[in-house]
C-alpha cells in the first residue's frame, strides 16, 4: 500500500503551463508536464529564448564593431565619427570655379563652364535684361532664375536658352537692344561671378565679367523708372572698355 501511494505521488503532478492571465494551470497530470491546452507552450518558450539570445549577441557585436578605431588624416577617429569639414572650410583646390560664356549671336544662349577639378553642384544663375527699345516697359524681361544640378570637372553645361519662352520672345524684335547683367554662384564655388551683357537681337552683342563690387550679384538700377534706367545703361556702357568686351559666340581662352 505504501509503495503504491509513493508511485502515485511521483507520477501525478501539476501542469507547468500558464493561463492567459499568467497564472499557473491547476490541472493535475499523470506522466506529462503540460496539459492538452498548454502542450505548445514549451515550443513558444524555446522560440522566444533563441531569438532573445541572438538579438543580444548581435547588439554586443555591433557595439564592439562601432568602437573599433582607425587612423584617418593623422588622427584617431572611430568608424562612425568622421568629421567632414563645412563648405566654408574646404580648401581652395577642392572648390569649384564656374564661369559662363554666350553662344549663338543671333539668339544668344548661356553655357556654364566648370574650370576646376571639383564637381560643381546646384549652380544658380539669374538674368536682368531690359529692352532699351521698349521705353514704356519698366520691368526687365521675364526670364526666371534657374539652377543647374551639377557639372563634371573641366566640363560644360548647356546651352541654356534664355529667350525661348513665348512670354519673352513676344517682347523682342530684330534690332532691339537688350542691356543688363547676369549673375551666377553655387554653394561650393570659390566665388560668384557677375557679367554685363549687351545684345542686339538677331545680330550679336558682347559680354564682360565685372570683378569689382559684389561678384555673384545682379547689377540693377536703384529703381526701374525710365530716368533711373537711362543712368543705369550709361553706367554699364562706361564700366567695360572696348578691349574687355567679348563678342557673343566667341570663346576667350
Amino acid at each position: 500500500m505504501y509503495s503504491l501511494a509513493n508511485r502515485l505521488r511521483v507520477t501525478i503532478m501539476r501542469c507547468l503551463g500558464f493561463n492567459r492571465n499568467l497564472r499557473r494551470c491547476n490541472r493535475n497530470l499523470e506522466g506529462h508536464l503540460f496539459c492538452f491546452d498548454h502542450r505548445r507552450q514549451p515550443f513558444v518558450w524555446i522560440f522566444v529564448l533563441i531569438f532573445t539570445v541572438i538579438a543580444g549577441i548581435a547588439s554586443i557585436y555591433s557595439a564592439f564593431q562601432g568602437a573599433n578605431q582607425r587612423k584617418a588624416d593623422g588622427k584617431l577617429v572611430t568608424e562612425n565619427t568622421i568629421d567632414y569639414p563645412p563648405t566654408n572650410k574646404i580648401s581652395a583646390h577642392k572648390m569649384a570655379d564656374v564661369t559662363l560664356r554666350f553662344v549663338y549671336p543671333k539668339s544668344p544662349a548661356l553655357i556654364l563652364v566648370n574650370n576646376s577639378a571639383a564637381i560643381a553642384k546646384n549652380i544658380k544663375w539669374s538674368v536682368a535684361f531690359w529692352n532699351m527699345d521698349l521705353p514704356d516697359r519698366n520691368d526687365p524681361l521675364p526670364i526666371p532664375v534657374s539652377t543647374f544640378d551639377w557639372i563634371k570637372p573641366y566640363d560644360e553645361g548647356g546651352p541654356q536658352n534664355l529667350f525661348s519662352s513665348r512670354i519673352v520672345s513676344s517682347l523682342l524684335k530684330k534690332g532691339n537692344r537688350l542691356f543688363g547683367s547676369v549673375a551666377l554662384d553655387c554653394p561650393e564655388c570659390k566665388r560668384g561671378r557677375t557679367y554685363i551683357v549687351k545684345i542686339i537681337w538677331g545680330d550679336g552683342g558682347w559680354y564682360a565679367e565685372i570683378e569689382n563690387g559684389t561678384p555673384g550679384k545682379l547689377l540693377i538700377p536703384p529703381n526701374f523708372l525710365m530716368e533711373s534706367r537711362i543712368k543705369y545703361f550709361k553706367a554699364l556702357e562706361t564700366a567695360v572698355p572696348e578691349q574687355s568686351r567679348i563678342p557673343i559666340g566667341r570663346h576667350r581662352y
